[in-house]
């Protein structure tokens, strides 16, 4: 379905006015309204959309799996390089080929490096992109906010017990107000168009995928739920062979990492506040919040795909590979152990 929605929508753009399968009915039918339009402009040109669109789709996955390895410690060390290997090879990944989905994973990915170097405008103009890709973009943004609120109190906490701050935390402060400007500047035009072309900017299949739910109708079994959904693919992908019963001890293994590392993170340094409390706050390595992003997203997306009812369907559960990957390889041995050493 969500093939025909990307094939057919750019193939009937010049026969009718907007994202709508019968030219008399005003109805968003694209959960992907920027992804359509790149379509319909390389088929203009006489691009072939489905080819065109599975190499933007394999083209993504690369970069995706590039900005994994950035994300770890800004491109030091070998857990970064496996946590992109992890990615691309995937076979949840693949499924979503021809999707706008290895596109949206990869402009989030890239928006949470550029969080993690402190490029908030590039950071704005990749969300901005992400929620016209997807709607849920909007979780991206969310998160690199989070992130930047982050570095922020760190920097802040790293600085006297003052309350007012330095020249430098307050450019840094500045720099982080462009990242929501830029990224609802960014989409603001698209949706001001959508919400004039069919008077919202949310797609008519939310409604239905809700009324899936409703009904009982998934991409699974019937009444099936979000979260029971990822625990079918689970048990799905497990059944295959051992090598996903390893990814199993491998996840283990990365979660006990990722608290050892938390625990030489523990040391506490004090923000100042106006009452005269003081706010612990791990003195953690620069891009440590970096590292937190893809996760925080996994989680966030479950919860909000949760909350919102909709029908699962597989293609939903990519962005948790992203997160996996990472809290697989949170960072390798020679980052734990230049951190024991600082200590």
């Amino acid at each position: 379905m969500i093939r025909l929605l990307l094939t057919a929508t750019p193939k009937t753009w010049h026969r009718v006015s907007g994202f709508r399968f019968n030219s008399d009915e005003s109805t968003l039918i694209t959960t992907a309204p920027l992804y359509a339009l790149l379509l319909s402009a390389l088929r203009v040109v006489g691009m072939d959309v489905p080819t065109v669109s599975y190499l933007i789709g394999a083209t993504s996955l690369v970069g995706a799996a590039f900005a994994c390895a950035t994300l770890a410690r800004n491109g030091q060390g070998l857990a970064g390089y496996v946590a992109g290997l992890c990615l691309l090879g995937f076979p949840l990944m693949w499924l979503t080929m021809g999707f706008e989905t290895p596109l949206f994973i990869a402009v989030s990915l890239w928006a949470f490096v550029c969080v993690g170097a402190r490029r908030y405008v590039g950071a704005g103009v990749l969300c901005g992109i992400g929620m016209g890709l997807r709607g849920d973009g909007a979780i991206v943004l969310g998160v690199c906010v989070i992130g930047t609120i982050v570095q922020f109190l760190r920097q802040k906490g790293k600085g006297s017990a003052a309350i007012s701050l330095t020249r430098r935390q307050k450019e840094t402060l500045l720099r982080s107000f462009c990242l929501l400007p830029f990224a609802f500047c960014l989409y603001a035009p698209l949706a001001l168009w959508l919400t004039l072309q069919f008077g919202s900017p949310l797609p008519s299949t939310l409604q239905t995928k809700t009324a899936q739910a409703v009904s009982g109708l998934t991409g699974f079994y019937v009444n099936t739920s979000y979260l029971e959904g990822l625990l079918i693919l689970i048990r799905a992908y497990i059944n295959q062979g051992g090598v996903f019963i390893i990814t199993l001890v491998v996840m283990a293994l990365g979660v006990a990492l990722a608290f050892g590392l938390g625990l030489n993170w523990s040391r506490q340094v004090r923000i100042a506040t106006p009452a005269g409390l003081s706010v612990g706050l791990p003195d953690a390595p620069e891009n440590e919040p970096t590292y937190l992003l893809p996760v925080l997203w996994l989680l966030l997306h479950a919860i909000g795909y949760s909350a919102i009812g909709v029908a699962p369907y597989v293609w939903y559960y990519a962005p948790h590979v992203a997160g996996r990957v990472r809290a697989d390889w949170p960072g390798d041995g020679d980052d734990l152990c230049a951190h024991e050493r600082a200590l």
